[in-house]
C-alpha cells in the first residue's frame, strides 16, 4: 500500500478497513525475536490480487508497546 498510518486511531481505521476489503487471514509461518524487534513472515491469503503471499511483518517494541511496524 505505500502507507503510513501513524496513532491508535489511524492504525485501526486502516487495519478494520483493510480486513474488511481482502478478508484476509494470516497464517505465523516464522518468528525470530532479537532484544526490542521481532521479525514474523506468515502466509497471507484473502480477497487481493495475487493471493496468497508470505509478507514480513517488522516489529519494534518499547516497554511492552509496539512502536512501529513495517510490511514487507
Amino acid at each position: 500500500e505505500r502507507a503510513r498510518h501513524q496513532g491508535v486511531a489511524a492504525i485501526r481505521e486502516w487495519w478494520v478497513a483493510a480486513k474488511k476489503a481482502a478478508q484476509y487471514v494470516a497464517k505465523p509461518l516464522e518468528c525470530t525475536v532479537d532484544g526490542d524487534k521481532a521479525l514474523i513472515r506468515a502466509k497471507v491469503s484473502g480477497q487481493f490480487p495475487g493471493s496468497p503471499v508470505t509478507l514480513t511483518y517488522d516489529f519494534a517494541i518499547k516497554d511492552g508497546k509496539i512502536v512501529s511496524l513495517e510490511i514487507q
